[in-house]
């Protein structure tokens, strides 16, 4: 299958690629630079100007819709990319658009989630067949988080928030499964197979790292802190994730 991939080269394209391209599908990852990806053919697109999306997907038998900007630009990223690119996609005659979107983006009072629920209703409303699939959070973005935490001399993370974090190759897994299944509409979410706290994986990741500053979870202010307390971020029924946070720590993969 032809498949157009964007944010090939972020925490779950870089698990996505590689797999499909084993499979032996044919890839095309669209990056605003252009670079070159393992596995794949490059192409130059942006989704802030909207240059190059018509080219990307010219001849694509599925989209699959990583691309994302948390930190800047959110709304022209997340929101009018996103309708760009499925315009683009609907004239160009693509049958199939993935969306992956996150847990909680419902339920959670946070900017960046509001974004990602737009991007959703645009998905929805682009007049082509599109699957939408959330997630969880990655272990990988949850190691990150910690590592930045652990370059000062105290560790501070947030006090009772109620995570279920994944592997993003578990998820890179089901997205695929979504590529070669069809357009599915809103699947079930998809999370890890703990719900823990924010304490609980900061303590065990210390102990995996031989980390040895002091932790301190203190109680953070705000409708977000509290949503994220009461577990509006999880999806404990979906616990479709089969590697741990420890084992992945330990090295195990999906």
């Amino acid at each position: 299958m032809k498949v157009l991939v964007t944010g090939g080269t972020g925490l779950l394209g870089a698990r996505l690629v590689p797999r499909m391209a084993a499979a032996g599908h044919q890839v095309r990852v669209m990056t605003h630079s252009g670079r070159k990806v393992v596995g794949a053919d490059s192409i130059t697109g942006d989704l802030l100007t909207g240059s190059g999306v018509a080219e990307a997907v010219y001849g694509a038998e599925c989209v699959v819709h990583l691309a994302s900007s948390p930190r800047t630009d959110t709304q022209k990223v997340d929101v009018a990319g996103t309708q760009g690119l499925v315009e683009m996609a609907r004239r160009a005659g693509v049958p199939h658009l993935v969306y992956v979107s996150i847990v909680g983006v419902d339920r959670v009072p946070y900017d960046y989630y509001k974004a990602k629920l737009a991007a959703e209703n645009v998905v929805k409303a682009g007049q082509m067949p599109w699957t939408i699939l959330r997630a969880t959070q990655f272990f990988s973005f949850i190691d990150i988080l910690l590592r930045d935490r652990a370059e000062v001399p105290l560790m501070v993370v947030p006090k009772g928030w109620r995570l279920q974090p994944v592997d993003a190759g578990e998820v890179a897994a089901k997205v695929m499964e979504c590529v070669l299944s069809g357009p599915r509409g809103m699947l079930a979410e998809f999370g890890g197979p703990e719900v823990t706290t924010s304490e609980q994986l900061a303590q065990a990741w210390k102990q995996a790292h031989a980390v040895h500053r002091p932790l301190l979870a203190l109680p953070f202010p705000g409708k977000v802190s509290r949503a994220l307390g009461k577990g509006a971020a999880t999806c404990p029924d979906n616990r479709f994730g089969r590697i741990s946070w420890v084992q992945w720590m330990a090295g195990a993969r999906g």
